[in-house]
């Protein structure tokens, strides 16, 4: 397993954007959480978010891959409003 990524991936991974979906406490009506969603997968070339998982697999990066993939989203996260006062889920 390479915990480097290749220079291709690092450019794909620019191209790729996390949205946020938010997650509603229902006895409040606030914010509680965002769950991270991936996308921008047809930008760089494939047909759904699954084939990118495997083909980061294949190529044997799949673990650096997640882990520039999870700090791309948490430094996106800091960026919202009062990000402090909610939790973030991240799917692995």
């Amino acid at each position: 397993m390479k915990n480097k990524l290749p220079t291709k991936w690092l450019e794909n991974l620019a191209i790729l954007d996390i949205a946020f979906q938010p997650i509603i406490n229902i006895h409040t009506g606030k914010i509680y959480a965002v769950e991270a969603l991936l996308r921008n997968h047809n930008n760089i070339g494939f047909k759904s978010i699954f084939h990118i998982f495997d083909a980061v697999y294949d190529e044997g990066i799949l673990y650096a891959f997640d882990l520039a993939l999870r700090e791309k989203t948490i430094q996106k996260f800091t960026e919202i409003n009062h990000y402090e006062d909610m939790k973030l889920f991240y799917n692995l």
